[in-house]
């Protein structure tokens, strides 16, 4: 099987990421590689912290590489999991119940049988739900917070250890992180074969009051799905994207109690088929290497192992299947808050790569 390295067409999405240039080439989609060789997928953490603080020619690995041995490793078909309009009315009631508790009022709750959503206003306290469940109190949306200057920011689970300062109930990210993401998964319940995961975290004051964000999605079996936005572009009059999964995004108080949710509707595993062999970060980072040498250097802040979903165009994803592979993740030119970040994505399955590049 032949491997090609594909530009991936990327802009800003909802005000939260950008894509910074890698390639200077406009021919970067014409090259051809050889096969690549798969390796022992029991071997990944080992292999992963063989490559620490690594220079492969041109690029630069991180003094630290937290790379877990997953249970497994699979690639993945899934179907986005939609309500129905009765099971939606039903389960929107029952999610700002169980939200707002004891200040519930029945007669704010409404459910909209052409839109097919439920929603809640009752004054600062609201929320909307079809799948996707938007949610608030206080007017505190977690839009509002995603990049604040003066906040400390935590990558997970590397920073797990860190000390998040004064005022705040948790003495490390890790514990916050913990407590938050219980909550979450009580107030969102079954999430069928995939498991909530927080992937960052950030602390900050708001007018005196000490306040954490919280970003994620959900893992099988160890690994995550890429929840990060992937626009979709046309490069060239090819189709390309990737599609992000789940996200998860919360605003809590010091205490870790929920003040704003967001949490797209989630997706459900039709089928999983396990792979004894892949791409190992050693041969991803060497392929690198010998693909993008004449390439600008690069200084690889973090590596991730995420299932990431390429899907062709962007027409009824709704309604899709859609093929999730395991993907190193190599992350450059990111800033301290985590959501200014450039991708290169390198399938561990057939070895091809994908570059971000301005539009």
């Amino acid at each position: 099987m032949l491997r090609k390295i594909t530009a991936i067409m990327c802009a800003v999405c909802l005000a939260t990421f950008s894509a910074c240039s890698f390639a200077q080439d406009n021919n970067v989609n014409d090259r051809k590689v050889d096969e690549v060789a798969l390796s022992a997928a029991e071997d990944i953490a080992k292999d992963a912290a063989s490559v620490a603080g690594k220079d492969y020619g041109n690029i630069s690995m991180p003094e630290n590489i937290n790379i877990q041995q997953p249970e497994g490793v699979y690639i993945l078909e899934t179907k986005l999991d939609i309500p129905d309009k009765q099971q939606t009315e039903s389960k929107g009631r029952a999610l700002f119940e169980k939200y707002f508790g004891d200040e519930f009022d029945e007669s704010c709750f409404s459910f909209s049988d052409g839109s097919g959503a439920a929603g809640y206003e009752n004054g600062e306290h609201g929320g909307s739900y079809s799948g996707d469940l938007n949610i608030c109190k206080k007017d505190i949306h977690f839009n509002q917070y995603e990049v604040r200057d003066g906040a400390s920011y935590y990558d997970l689970p590397d920073d797990c250890d860190k000390a998040l300062g004064e005022g705040y109930s948790f003495k490390t990210a890790g514990d916050a992180c913990d407590n938050i993401r219980g909550r979450l998964g009580e107030l969102l319940g079954d999430t069928n074969d995939l498991e909530l995961s927080l992937s960052s975290l950030a602390a900050f004051d708001n007018d005196g009051d000490k306040l954490l964000f919280v970003s994620g999605g959900y893992s099988y079996k160890g690994i995550m799905l890429e929840e990060k936005q992937s626009p979709y572009f046309k490069d060239d009059g090819d189709k390309m994207s990737f599609y992000s999964t789940a996200n998860v995004r919360a605003v809590t108080d010091n205490n870790g109690e929920i003040l704003s949710l967001f949490s797209e509707t989630g997706r459900k595993v039709v089928s999983a088929k396990k792979q004894d062999r892949l791409l190992l970060l050693s041969d991803a980072a060497e392929l690198l290497h010998s693909e993008l040498s004449e390439l600008s250097d690069h200084k690889i802040s973090s590596i991730e192992l995420r299932y990431c979903c390429r899907v062709d165009d962007d027409t009824d994803m709704d309604k899709k299947t859609l093929v999730y592979e395991p993907t190193w993740i190599f992350v450059t030119d990111s800033d301290e808050t985590g959501f200014n970040r450039s991708d290169i994505k390198v399938s561990a399955v057939t070895g091809e790569i994908f570059l971000e590049v301005d539009r």
